[in-house]
């Protein structure tokens, strides 16, 4: 997909998962509305999408859907009923759609089990699933089971970053593991506090959004956004600078 399309592909997809989220969609032209009617009507909710070869993969509670540039609606290429019901009875659920390269896989992000996917036309067929290590996420409270699923996953050289919460506040660390086996790293400080979203940068290297908390020239506390650069092999952190905005947890990750 060339930088014009990817640009495009992305600026549906916040579209998309921001309606998700508010159930309002800025007025805009067909294919900027993409699935609008379902999803702010509350038929549809979206949980996943990611830019797929020419177009746009987007996993909802009812399906999976590819749109192309110049369709006016995304098309349904598999009937899925992915409910609350769904998560707890169905054995093939899957939430997050995760690219690498030109590999394509289905996570479950409250129990960890990754299976590839292949697409082709309106054949969707899946691999045999992997549990990952996922024992930071599933804690056991007496007899409840209590799952607390990483935020802003992002595969990449077959290796998969997660925002994982930390338990001992209301924040956010990084952590990794690679999807053909090895146990989680988490890289707790090293890789900064209060992050917020992240993206692969160049080679080695992550894009970091996090907060500090700064003193005014008055004394009073202020919180400003940071941009950072991570190396994961040396565990480098760089700052580059503030910026002018705070992206809320949950939102659409850093591109």
């Amino acid at each position: 997909m060339d930088m014009k399309k990817r640009k495009l592909a992305l600026m549906i997809l916040a579209l998309v998962m921001i309606s998700a989220v508010s159930g309002a969609v800025a007025e805009a032209g067909a294919d900027l509305n993409l699935l609008s009617a379902q999803v702010t009507s509350g038929q549809l909710r979206v949980t996943s999408a990611i830019a797929w070869q020419d177009g746009l993969l987007i996993k909802a509670d009812r399906g999976l859907y590819f749109w192309v540039e110049g369709q006016t609606e995304a098309a349904l290429v598999l009937k899925l009923d992915h409910g609350w019901l769904g998560q707890k009875e169905d054995p093939d659920f899957f939430d997050i759609l995760l690219e690498d390269g030109n590999a394509l896989y289905a996570l479950h992000s409250g129990k960890g089990t990754l299976r590839s996917v292949s697409v082709e036309g309106e054949a969707v067929t899946f691999g045999e699933k992997t549990q990952l290590d996922w024992r930071h996420f599933i804690q056991e409270g007496g007899t409840e089971t209590y799952v607390f699923p990483p935020q802003d996953l992002i595969l990449s050289e077959g290796r998969l970053y997660m925002l994982a919460p930390n338990e001992f506040d209301a924040f956010f660390h990084l952590v990794s593991l690679d999807i053909n086996g090895g146990s989680l790293v988490l890289y707790g400080d090293q890789a900064g506090s209060n992050l917020r979203s992240f993206a692969p940068y160049r080679e080695g290297e992550l894009l970091l959004v996090s907060g500090e908390e700064k003193k005014d020239q008055q004394g009073q506390s202020e919180f400003i956004t940071v941009l950072s650069t991570f190396h994961v092999s040396t565990q480098e952190l760089r700052q580059i600078g503030p910026l002018d905005f705070a992206p809320p947890f949950g939102a659409v990750p850093l591109a």
